[in-house]
């Protein structure tokens, strides 16, 4: 089945849409005889339920068909960017509640048996849509404003019936898990209103939810991990240990935490406060002012290291987020070498000079959902499975790939579920990069969704593991660009993504010093003395407008940056070897999954340590023109 939006009206569009109105007359919803199919497919037998899914499924493609032609021929039909991205954010919601619907009535239809062997002769994956779970479509999972001020009371007033041991296990297994459904709507609703937060970036109620749910988020987290360690020490515990399916590694991360104080909680909350009103907001406030909302940042930032006893804030993440197996000063040692390594500057510039000599062709190339779809299908060159994490993709609804300018300007995959639902976001910037960009993506949502489970060695997922599966899968995918796209695209998009993999090595290495320099230094920090120090780094890159205030990781998730060089080094290596090999090397990474450390797993699937110098210079060598 194709991913489908809700048709306009292309007759409308010609006549109507050059003018800025954009009400529900100047566009059409589904054909109105959709809902009858529906209700028709789901109370027929055999072939006549299936003629109806059939028109149920012509009137989604028609939608899917009518609204990709639109997209690639804005100017045929006079439709702005800022009627495009109104009439596509009203149609949104509308289009996947339809989508919805069919998906829950298809697997209704399958549950009679005549139908499931009709329908099993004449189309695909059957089976899958019979054993689809309806309640993990995202489009129709809603949120509420959660009450967090309760949650804490009802987490409070737990941990005092623990500590009292008056009452019998059943009473407090209750309490607990009345608690713990409100515990999990607060999750949930917190990573969805992340998502929407960023799929309708004007939207200001989305910015201000996210706000109040993910200070709550901070809290609450906090204070159930205090109640663990409450229950740990309780003559409940056995029984806990039990009902809740607790290993020996959740036993001793219960037992080693450290219970946050007032004042740290108060300064990340503060810090979460300063982030909001950067994050969707300033981005598209031309009047935020960055300098100062960073510079305070810092400040909170120092102060964060110190109350949780860090000697420095790079420290304290490195620790606290990142659980790096590598330290601080590897990370800066590799990262003087990158600088100071003339040949990445110069073929940085080599390859830089050839893809813009067709770099038109890349900017003039828009790409509609089915091209995207197109490429990810094929990741099953690399990945065998991909045709099926695919297809999940599409039913379930986890993306969005519109291209809509009123949209986060980043790329993403993120959890928004304690299930283990990941949602797969692509930036409404649209031309022919966005097929690397989906395929980097797509290398994060497999890392996250595919791993063998018996493989894990910790409880939460290695920033420089995850970009090696994204980088990976990029890199080798450009195999194939030449069988699923025209010889000067591919060749293009190949030169581009050389250049990229160089300028990223150097980017990367020039902003980690400069955060290096922000949060260690005892210097007292100025605006000018950030700029100066920011020009001062990013001089080795030679570019006009580079600046750190153009680096959104720099505010959102300080030290995350080296991770690009570190994971870079490993995936040029897959890329650099015979494709039957690399591809081995590439399914091996995903088994292992995100929740392991980053030489670990380099180690475990054979490759060269990334720290030595060898290992970078072969890399190099291996990128000569």
């Amino acid at each position: 089945m194709k991913k489908i939006f809700l048709v306009l009206s292309l007759s409308l569009l010609l006549t109507n849409c050059s003018s800025n109105s954009s009400s529900n007359e100047n566009f059409v919803y589904i054909n109105k005889d959709f809902k009858t199919q529906l209700k028709n497919m789901k109370k027929s037998i055999g072939e006549k339920s299936y003629l109806s899914y059939l028109k149920c499924l012509e009137y989604l493609d028609e939608v899917s068909y009518s609204f990709n032609d639109i997209l690639k021929n804005s100017k045929t039909y006079q439709v702005s960017m800022n009627n495009y991205d109104d009439v596509s954010k009203q149609i949104h919601q509308e289009y996947w509640k339809n989508h919805d619907q069919f998906i829950i009535a298809l697997k209704e239809t399958l549950q009679k048996a005549e139908n499931y062997n009709f329908y099993r002769k004449k189309i695909e994956n059957v089976d899958y849509y019979l054993g689809f779970n309806d309640s993990s479509l995202f489009n129709s999972t809603s949120y509420q404003n959660i009450d967090g001020e309760n949650i804490v009371n009802k987490i409070n007033k737990l941990r005092l019936e623990i500590e009292k041991e008056e009452k019998d296990y059943q009473e407090i297994k209750s309490q607990f898990q009345d608690f713990y459904y409100d515990l999990n709507l607060l999750n949930s609703a917190n990573g969805i209103t992340y998502l929407y937060q960023n799929i309708y970036s004007d939207d200001e109620k989305y910015i201000r939810d996210y706000q109040a749910l993910s200070n709550y988020y901070v809290v609450c987290n906090d204070l159930y991990n205090q109640l663990l360690k409450t229950i740990h020490n309780s003559k409940y515990f056995k029984n806990f240990r039990t009902d809740l399916g607790l290993t020996s590694k959740d036993i001793e991360y219960i037992k080693n935490y450290q219970m946050m104080s007032e004042e740290q909680i108060s300064l990340l909350n503060q810090e979460n406060t300063l982030l909001n009103s950067f994050s969707i907001a300033g981005v598209n406030n031309p009047d935020f002012d960055y300098r100062q909302n960073y510079l305070e940042l810092i400040n909170i930032r120092k102060q964060i290291a110190e109350e949780f006893n860090y000697p420095s804030y790079l420290d304290y993440i490195w620790e606290e987020k990142f659980d790096r197996d590598y330290k601080v000063e590897d990370a800066t040692k590799l990262a003087n070498e990158i600088i100071n390594n003339q040949e990445i500057k110069s073929l940085c510039d080599l390859y830089l000079e050839r893809y813009s000599l067709y770099s038109e062709n890349v900017i003039n190339t828009s790409l509609d959902e089915n091209d995207i779809f197109m490429m990810l299908e094929n990741c099953q060159n690399i990945f065998p499975k991909a045709k099926e994490v695919v297809l999940d993709l599409k039913t379930k609804g986890n993306y969005n790939f519109e291209a809509r300018s009123n949209k986060h300007s980043g790329s993403f995959v993120s959890s928004y579920t304690n299930s283990g639902d990941f949602f797969l976001f692509l930036s409404g910037e649209n031309n022919a990069s966005r097929y690397i960009t989906a395929v980097h993506e797509f290398g994060h949502y497999l890392g996250f969704t595919q791993s063998d489970s018996n493989l894990r060695t910790k409880n939460r997922s290695n920033v420089d593991v995850c970009e090696v599966h994204s980088q990976s899968l990029e890199y080798l995918m450009t195999n194939y660009y030449s069988l699923i796209l025209d010889d000067d695209l591919a060749s293009t998009l190949i030169d581009n993504q050389k250049y990229s993999a160089l300028w990223n090595m150097l980017s990367g290495a020039c902003i980690y010093l400069f955060e290096h320099y922000v949060y260690t230094t005892d210097e007292l920090l100025t605006i000018e003395s950030l700029d100066e120090k920011c020009n001062e780094f990013l001089a080795v890159m030679n570019e006009e407008g580079l600046h750190y205030s153009n680096v959104p990781h720099i505010y959102l998730q300080p030290g995350y940056y080296i991770s690009y060089v570190t994971s870079l080094i490993p995936s040029l290596e897959i890329w650099n070897m015979e494709l039957e090999e690399g591809k081995k090397v590439y399914r091996k990474l995903i088994n292992y999954g995100t929740n392991n450390s980053f030489n670990y797993i380099i180690d475990r699937v054979g490759l060269s340590d990334p720290f030595e110098e060898e290992t970078l210079n072969n890399i190099i060598s291996n990128m000569r023109i």
